[in-house]
């Protein structure tokens, strides 16, 4: 889990390494959010990233964990420690799929600091 500081440019991290992943092989890239109001303001806000590509089709944003993935695809979650502390069992039930995994979180529990 990265641990970015408040105010440090999270979601830009969040949606430069989706864009990463969709030039390098991903089939689809899967943001996490904790909010519906969060996912679509990031949707809203950073489409514009995949567009110059024309990948944004191959992002998808979602407030809840109950969605299909396939093998090559890339889950991002964001404030992972608070979709953690909600329903355990189904978080690891999220991140044990086929797909990769990336979790971000902006609180003190994220265990790689990267700010």
């Amino acid at each position: 889990m990265y641990n970015v500081s408040f105010a440090s440019g999270k979601s830009r991290i969040i949606h430069c390494a989706a864009l990463h992943a969709l030039l390098n092989g991903r089939q689809k890239v899967h943001i996490v959010t904790c909010t519906q109001s969060l996912a679509e303001r990031e949707q809203s806000e950073f489409t514009e990233y995949f567009k110059p590509y024309n990948l944004q089709d191959r992002v998808a944003w979602h407030y809840t964990i109950d969605f299909a993935s396939d093998r090559n695809d890339l889950l991002i979650i964001d404030e992972a420690d608070w979709i953690l502390g909600m329903n355990p069992l189904a978080f690891f039930e999220l991140i044990n799929r086929d797909s990769a995994v990336l979790c971000f979180s902006g609180s003190k529990l994220g265990s790689h600091d990267v700010s």
